[in-house]
């Protein structure tokens, strides 16, 4: 949200779909990456402030103001999503680079902070866990009456994975070789909406629910683990040898190049970084 032409922010919003109006939720600015409680009564979201990022709840009318967690310096945390009315799972990135899911539970108060939900705190102790600790550089948590919908590098390449209920276990939904992101599924068709890295940028593509293969949620199982691949793409394909020189295969190599450009007179010069390296002005 742009403020005036020196200072913009984030702010979560509620779009009214009868008044066809989008209304900004009050005391939510530098928020982002809103989750709505199944009760549709509570939102929980991330607040930035000062390089750092706190996970805080709200009411729809901006009122009920928590701030549930703040981790220290060096840590992050990104896309909280409810499990339950009283359970929170967000993930947190640790000063090492790694990523997982930790699930909060809210209903465990210390004693002088259970007489209200609306009890202002500033910030209590809730119970902690890590989810999945099996999987690698866990991204967008989604719950959905199936089980969590997650992504995971897992096999080197971020895929979407599906826990049970329980969140123990998960197979995958994917094998792509560029990233799945974002996730949800249509609670109506069933159907899985994806945000899929593409040659064109990243693209929304639609698996039908009758495609979705109905594996066994066993983890330990090799049917449920994609095959490992290369992060790097040069690495992902045999190195072939250097062509035999003379050769037809060797026309597009540096020195086929410069002796052809010899034979027809033309002079063969590097090409020069300078016309963008020097300062232009428009």
């Amino acid at each position: 949200r742009e403020q005036d032409r020196y200072h913009s922010y984030s702010q979560i919003m509620l779009y009214n779909l009868d008044l066809n109006l989008a209304q900004a939720v009050p005391h939510t600015i530098r928020g982002r990456e809103p989750a709505v409680s199944p009760q549709g009564d509570w939102i929980v979201y991330i607040e930035l402030s000062g390089g750092r990022t706190h996970l805080c709840m709200i009411d729809l009318k901006g009122e009920g103001y928590r701030r549930i967690l703040s981790p220290p310096l060096g840590l992050r945390l990104s896309y909280p999503e409810f499990i339950s009315p009283n359970q929170i799972v967000v993930s947190q990135r640790l000063e090492n680079g790694n990523e997982n899911l930790m699930l909060l539970d809210l209903s465990v108060l210390p004693e002088a902070q259970t007489q209200s939900p609306l009890h202002k705190v500033s910030q209590p102790k809730y119970v902690t866990k890590n989810l999945l600790p099996q999987f690698q550089q866990v991204h967008f948590a989604r719950w959905t009456p199936s089980g969590l919908l997650f992504t995971s590098t897992q096999n080197g390449v971020s895929n979407l994975y599906l826990s049970n209920p329980e969140m123990t276990m998960a197979r995958p939904l994917t094998h792509l070789l560029t990233g799945a992101f974002v996730s949800d599924i249509d609670v109506h068709t069933k159907d899985l909406y994806i945000t899929h890295m593409t040659a064109k940028g990243p693209q929304i593509c639609r698996v039908a629910a009758v495609d979705l293969n109905p594996l066994s949620l066993q983890s330990t199982s090799q049917s449920t683990r994609l095959p490992q691949v290369a992060t790097l793409f040069a690495d992902r394909y045999p190195q072939k040898e250097s062509p035999v020189p003379g050769s037809s295969s060797n026309l597009f190599t540096k020195e086929s190049t410069t002796e052809r450009k010899k034979e027809e007179g033309e002079e063969a010069q590097d090409y020069s970084p300078w016309s963008y390296l020097w300062p232009h002005y428009w």
